[in-house]
């Protein structure tokens, strides 16, 4: 799901149709701390995108890295916003791609967890999660045990719950 500018009426609309009938994310989060703390607490996922890889402060990158301490590590989602939200961070900027797409997701990754203070592979849930949509998404992001780059990244396929 995306909200832009909207964080209060999105949560409170989401709020009167809780249960939902699935796991969802709330898709390219830029919002505040309030609405990280609503979206959070109605139980919804919260998807980092390129933004985080944006150092200018008037993009809100730095201020979207600022809260990613309070975004358990079991909700958070790496996305790509492709084709948009190329990561910034890949310089020289003319080296950056004038499209996005998955093979850029560490990028992403490596801001998220630069944020954190932790390394990219502990970005990873623990195994113990349960939750089958969240472990299917990151298996896009972090597969295998050696370093972070484009060869590493492959489709889980379809899970099952």
């Amino acid at each position: 799901m995306h909200c832009r500018d909207a964080g209060k009426q999105f949560a409170n609309i989401l709020s009167r149709h809780m249960p939902l009938p699935a796991a969802a994310v709330v898709h390219c989060f830029t919002g505040s701390r309030q609405e990280l703390d609503s979206f959070l607490q109605l139980g919804l996922y919260i998807g980092i995108t390129g933004w985080i890889c944006d150092d200018r402060p008037e993009r809100g990158g730095p201020e979207l890295a600022s809260l990613l301490c309070s975004i358990p590590r079991d909700r958070l989602m790496i996305e790509t916003d492709a084709p948009y939200l190329a990561p910034r961070s890949i310089k020289p900027s003319r080296a950056r791609p004038g499209r996005n797409e998955p093979a850029l997701l560490p990028h992403v990754l490596m801001a998220a967890a630069a944020a954190i203070g932790i390394t990219p592979e502990e970005v990873r849930p623990q195994p113990s999660s349960g939750d089958w949509l969240h472990r299917s998404a990151l298996l896009i992001v972090i597969v295998g045990s050696g370093p972070l780059s484009s060869g590493n990244l492959r489709s889980p396929g379809v899970m099952q719950p």
